[in-house]
């Protein structure tokens, strides 16, 4: 029986075939990993959420409140820890800490040699400032004091910094901007009824300042629109 052998030509087309096969699919692949990253980070968010709600109800309605790295008193994340099973602040980069990333920047932030910190900023309004405007811990608002509390922020993927200044998206690698991680250039947010939502640009103000960012953070304040 003769044996039926490929020539170079037969050869080179398979390659070529194989090639855009490869072309085709790896973008479908890094896609599918990046939504799975979100994934994470929506679970994570949710969480929060949920740590969040038993700390208030555990507190006559007083709400989670404080900075992490710059902070009045006691920091956000210590208030949450025992609702999610932690004795103590695990960093991102040990076990058991990546419930403190998101999926897409799963190492956290880095503050100092030692410190590293959570992926999302928190609202620093959701209670007084100390000095410097530094969220003072031990004068949280019940959220019962915040109008439209579904579209005020809790939690938000963001930049440097350890509190959202203003809330606004922003391309600028510092400052408390909200920080597009996501597939479509989407921030994923923790609203304070405990509900994960993603947006872009709209809704997303991109604008810096007072009149953009205090719709989405101060508790008496109307809510965004998402026009």
């Amino acid at each position: 029986m003769k044996k039926t052998r490929f020539t170079l030509i037969e050869l080179l087309v398979v390659i070529a075939i194989i090639a855009i096969l490869a072309a085709m699919l790896l973008p479908a692949l890094s896609q599918a990993r990046r939504i799975a990253k979100k994934s994470v980070c929506t679970n994570n968010l949710k969480q929060m959420g949920q740590a969040n709600s038993l700390y208030t109800s555990d507190y006559n309605d007083y709400l989670v409140h404080g900075g992490f790295y710059w902070t009045n008193g006691t920091k956000w994340t210590t208030k949450i820890m025992p609702y999610i099973g932690q004795e103590s602040y695990k960093s991102p980069k040990t076990s058991g800490g990546q419930i403190w990333t998101c999926g897409e920047n799963p190492t956290g932030r880095v503050y100092s040699s030692s410190t590293i910190g959570p992926t999302w900023n928190i609202n620093p309004h959701l209670g007084e400032a100390g000095s410097g405007e530094v969220p003072d811990s031990s004068k949280p608002y019940r959220i019962s004091q915040f109008k439209h509390f579904s579209q005020k922020v809790f939690l938000a993927d963001a930049y440097t910094s350890d509190r959202l200044m203003v809330a606004h998206f922003s391309e600028k690698t510092y400052g408390g901007y909200m920080k597009a991680f996501h597939p479509g250039k989407q921030v994923n947010i923790l609203w304070l009824d405990s509900h994960v939502e993603s947006l872009g640009t709209p809704p997303l103000p991109t604008t810096n300042g007072y009149s953009t960012g205090k719709y989405w953070l101060y508790k008496g304040m109307a809510p965004p629109s998402f026009n």
